[in-house]
């Protein structure tokens, strides 16, 4: 941190060796650094260790593999999980000026999401994960062509850049993409929860839809509601049993079997568990 409580702010001046703003570096990152800012856009790819990201007010577990696109103004530092040499923490860093960047989405056609990522004014940063090895390869060879210095090495560098945001782009489609097949299927047993809520209904039955496996299922459920999905069906039926209770006179074991539940203390269990209250106490209450 600086004298006056805000990160430190590194300067591309100390590292720019051209007019063309690039540099790649390879760090064993360590505990002298604080807390910083640049003023340049920064990519980082953890290529060997695990440990840990700061950025801003948020610590992440990072392993070899992870990728950070960072844009101007984001605060971050990485830290190993120690100081022994068994836990070295290496990251490569392609730094990106202002000025190159400014010239370089001038005159390369890149994708709108991709060109927003890299905002000049923006402090969200990006987290890829390199499944494939190639984001790796693009950081090996691109921090040997700028090590080497030959002649060539400014145009090598753009090619690299171009090859590198590229890459990054198609991950994150992908991702997008899977997680748009994940809605997909989540919503097609949402479904089939909505029209079977009232009859008996099994996870495998569920998983048999998409198909996937039960363990898979439950994995997929969880992370798009947020629910299990027997917990799904369980608030499913309390909401649906809250509405006959308000509108009908019927009574409460009818309710229970109107909405899936054969076992009337189990049924009354469960609604006094989700709201706090009996069926009649819930029906008198409204």
């Amino acid at each position: 941190m600086g004298m006056d409580g805000y990160p430190r702010l590194l300067e591309g001046r100390i590292f720019w060796r051209s007019e063309l703003q690039l540099v790649v570096t390879r760090e064993h990152e360590w505990f002298a650094l604080p807390l910083h800012a640049h003023d340049f856009v920064e990519i980082n790819y953890v290529a060997e260790g695990n440990g840990h990201h700061y950025i801003g007010d948020r610590r992440l577990d990072v392993r070899q593999g992870d990728i950070f696109m960072l844009p101007v103004g984001a605060s971050h530092v990485y830290r190993p999980n120690s100081m022994e040499a068994k836990d070295d923490l290496v990251v490569y860093n392609f730094l990106i000026g202002k000025d190159t960047l400014k010239d370089y989405l001038r005159l390369y056609p890149l994708p709108c999401d991709l060109t927003e990522a890299l905002g000049l004014t923006k402090t969200q940063y990006r987290k890829y994960v390199d499944r494939s090895g190639d984001v790796r390869k693009l950081m090996m060879n691109s921090h040997r062509e700028y090590a080497l210095g030959r002649p060539g090495v400014e145009g090598m560098m753009l090619a690299y850049l171009t090859q590198l945001l590229l890459v990054l782009y198609r991950i994150e489609m992908a991702e997008g993409e899977g997680r748009g097949r994940a809605s997909a299927d989540v919503s097609k047993v949402m479904q089939y929860v909505e029209a079977r809520y009232a009859e008996r209904i099994t996870l495998a039955e569920a998983a048999s839809l998409i198909p996937v496996s039960v363990s898979h299922l439950q994995r997929l459920f969880k992370a798009e509601t947020g629910q299990s999905f027997t917990e799904y069906v369980q608030n499913r039926r309390i909401e649906r049993s809250r509405e006959l209770l308000e509108r009908s006179r019927l009574p409460v074991a009818e309710v229970a079997r109107l909405v899936g539940y054969q076992d009337t203390k189990f049924f009354h269990g469960l609604f006094k568990k989700k709201t706090g209250q009996t069926p009649l106490q819930y029906r008198k209450g409204n």
